[in-house]
């Protein structure tokens, strides 16, 4: 079947700005939310995919947002998108009484009150919330990774995730804060920072009655309850409650010292162990309490 070539012509929506100031976050990551910006990106690697041509692709994306040049295949999803740019949050939780840009983050925000989890993994049983986030998760069974950084190693599940990388390399922080305005790459580290404002603590510890600004905090904090350590060391065996454990404990198999000290010639395989080294350049603390240990 031919394909209709016929140029497509560029559409603009303009956005009028909101009172309210702050950017509504994207909840992707991991698990995130899969706002239209991420369900864009997927689509276009599916149909990179599939052959489809570029300049199909442009015809398929005819909406541009005037404020930062993204397009989008469908009017609701740029109007959506315009709304992290405006700050409006028509969308209310009426259970807790917090706004989101979008009804999807609505009813995604809803699903941590009621605990709903529908999409389950075949493989493992494993339950989750959103359907994007259990196609992630399958990948973690068979390694695939379809989508490589052009810049360093690191290969990706999603196209989204890969977009939010490439900011580590470009330093683009377009996601600023409306109280202070300090900025972020990605809109879910700006919802973690503007808790830090409001005070708000939503997720309360039914054990101990602790309250928590994010559900995932409130997740690593139950295994201290529960004795959980679902991170296991491929090389050794040694289960580990929170991923960062893993992360540093596996850096012990291995002799990369990514960290080294611009004054000495001395390496490190963690940050921290270099932070604690330049104070022995800085304030002379040299011999007992020094960082030797860590090179």
């Amino acid at each position: 079947m031919a394909i209709n070539t016929q140029e497509t012509s560029m559409v603009t929506v303009e956005f009028k700005e909101s009172d309210q100031s702050e950017a509504e976050p994207n909840e992707d990551q991991l698990p995130l939310h899969h706002g239209p910006e991420d369900e864009e990106q997927d689509q276009e690697a599916r149909r990179r995919d599939l052959g489809l041509s570029n300049a199909l692709e442009t015809s398929e994306r005819p909406f541009t947002c005037t404020s930062c040049q993204k397009r989008f295949t469908l009017r609701k999803n740029l109007v959506c998108h315009m709304r992290t740019h405006a700050g409006e949050k028509p969308f209310l939780c009426t259970t807790c009484g917090k706004g989101f840009a979008q009804q999807d983050y609505l009813r995604s925000h809803l699903k941590t009150h009621s605990g709903e989890k529908p999409f389950s993994c075949t493989t493992c049983g494993k339950g989750f919330s959103h359907r994007h986030n259990l196609n992630a998760h399958v990948k973690s069974h068979t390694g695939e990774k379809p989508f490589p950084c052009a810049t360093c190693a690191k290969s990706f599940k999603l196209q989204s995730y890969l977009t939010r990388h490439m900011r580590t390399h470009s330093g683009e922080k377009p996601f600023a804060c409306g109280t202070c305005g300090k900025s972020f790459s990605q809109h879910i580290q700006l919802r973690y920072h503007t808790t830090t404002h409001s005070g708000e603590r939503p997720f309360t510890c039914v054990t101990c009655d602790r309250s928590f600004s994010q559900r995932y905090i409130l997740v690593s904090h139950m295994r201290t309850h529960s004795g959980e350590k679902p991170f296991r060391c491929k090389a050794c065996g040694k289960p580990f409650s929170h991923r960062h454990n893993l992360t540093t404990h596996m850096k012990s198999h291995t002799d990369e010292k990514p960290f080294s000290c611009a004054t000495c010639p001395k390496s490190f395989k963690l940050r921290t162990h270099l932070t604690r080294h330049t104070r022995t350049h800085t304030d002379g603390t040299v011999g007992k309490g020094s960082t030797s240990r860590f090179y």
